[in-house]
């Protein structure tokens, strides 16, 4: 079941309307059998089309919807310098510390000023590779 749902685009919707936008490490063994997103993906229809228009269709009938012509990230919609550090916090969250995490970006915000790259580089851990 794990495999089926990282792959679903309607499981990913469903755990992105429930908790927010998903990461790699989000879908887990236990993720993909909460029925409340089984069932939430179920309801989901999804059409091949440029862009993405969600609509979302409450019990009473009433509906939302939003268009994004171009996703987050392309030249069209290019990322912010937050969103940025916010997917650098997400990506390394779960395997690196947050303080760690804030020494490491504020290093990358002022890279120019460092005497070399080994700077960077030892506080990835990998000190002496190149």
């Amino acid at each position: 079941m794990l495999i089926e749902a990282q792959f679903s685009l309607s499981f990913m919707l469903a755990v992105a309307l429930c908790d927010g936008p998903p990461t790699e490490y989000d879908v887990t063994d236990e993720t993909s059998k909460r029925k409340e997103l089984v069932a939430l993906s179920n309801k989901i229809t999804h059409y091949v089309n440029m862009g993405a228009v969600v609509t979302v269709r409450v019990t009473s009938g009433q509906e939302y919807q939003k268009r994004v012509r171009y996703p987050k990230g392309t030249s069209q919609n290019p990322m912010t310098e937050e969103d940025l550090e916010d997917k650098f916090r997400a990506n390394l969250g779960p395997v690196v510390s947050k303080d760690r995490i804030a020494t490491l970006l504020d290093t990358i915000r002022n890279y120019y000023a460092l005497p070399g790259i080994g700077t960077l580089m030892a506080l990835t851990g990998r000190e002496g590779q190149s």
